[in-house]
């Protein structure tokens, strides 16, 4: 509840002070009784102003103001130093923490996707390098087997033909030869090959947001990912078994360059919460959204006006 003094306070007065406090990019105008200006209570302004809990203490809250006279930013240390009009910004010390872990976590995903995408060319690059090695491996081996032994003698006109015919040949009529000949097929071949694709394989391009507005909706989120294509029903935002939002949300996006690109949004604000945006999976989705279907609150339409409702008051918590 609001005390009576910060509710005469937001009211203003002839003889009040008025001052504005900003925090966050927000600015809310405030007057105060010039009897009762003190540092503890333009705290509490700020608090329910901007609506901080108790979990950040006093000490912790400090405010700066641009001086009247010599158009200088300083540090708020007495309230007498308020002058009508002025602007006091609010500063949090764990904000400054806050910050420091958002551009770390900010430079922690740039470097996760650089890395992904260095594994996947690495890995891309190196099957192919073994599928031409070998290659080249048998090759060799049914040209040796077709030859005999005169294909150890590189002088060999014979064999010097049947190296231009087999480098002329595509691995597929190579292989079809080697099966007439009694070779087993080159079976690590097509092996390999397969292993590339498998490890070039699109990743789930999906992601979790936590901590959205409670009113927050799928077009709020398309808002937030702007310039960046959701697929089709690719957005789904969580429930509680009471209908409400639980701050959750699964976006799935179409392409790798925009799933990395929401990566990147992490720690940003929709409206005045931040957003966490993190990697995730469709299993992860999936088992949510089947949790979520199991409520039997989802057909949240208007109340039957002939149902007969109880109120209790009192619950214990």
């Amino acid at each position: 509840s609001i005390s009576p003094l910060l509710t005469m306070a937001s009211q203003g007065g002839s003889n009040d002070l008025v001052f504005f406090l900003e925090y966050r990019g927000e600015t809310r105008k405030w007057s105060l009784p010039h009897c009762e200006k003190s540092m503890e209570v333009i705290k509490d302004s700020f608090r329910e102003k901007f609506r901080i809990g108790n979990e950040v203490a006093d000490e912790d809250i400090s405010f700066v103001m641009r001086d009247k006279e010599f158009n200088v930013e300083h540090s708020v240390e007495y309230a007498s130093e308020i002058y009508n009009g002025a602007k006091l910004k609010a500063k949090i010390k764990t904000d400054a923490e806050e910050e420091m872990k958002r551009e770390l976590e900010f430079m922690r995903v740039k470097l996760d996707i650089m890395k992904r995408n260095e594994n996947r060319q690495s890995s891309s690059s190196g099957s192919i390098s073994k599928v031409h090695e070998r290659n080249s491996n048998e090759v060799a081996s049914y040209a040796s087997h077709d030859g005999g032994s005169s294909y150890e003698n590189p002088e060999d006109p014979r064999n010097s033909q049947e190296r231009v015919m087999l480098e002329e040949k595509p691995i597929s009529s190579i292989e079809k030869d080697m099966k007439g000949k009694g070779y087993r097929a080159s079976a690590d071949i097509v092996d390999l090959s397969q292993d590339a694709e498998e490890k070039t394989k699109e990743i789930d391009l999906i992601v979790k947001v936590r901590g959205l507005p409670w009113e927050c909706t799928p077009e709020d989120l398309r808002v937030f990912f702007k310039g960046m294509k959701i697929k089709e029903d690719g957005i789904f935002i969580d429930k509680d078994s009471r209908g409400r939002l639980t701050g959750d949300a699964f976006v799935e996006f179409a392409y790798e360059n925009d799933f990395e690109d929401a990566l990147l949004k992490n720690k940003e604000y929709m409206g005045k919460r931040w957003l966490e945006v993190l990697s995730s999976t469709r299993r992860d989705m999936e088992r949510t959204m089947r949790k979520t279907s199991e409520f039997p609150h989802q057909s949240l339409g208007k109340p039957n006006p002939d149902s007969y409702v109880a109120i209790l008051k009192g619950v214990p918590f």
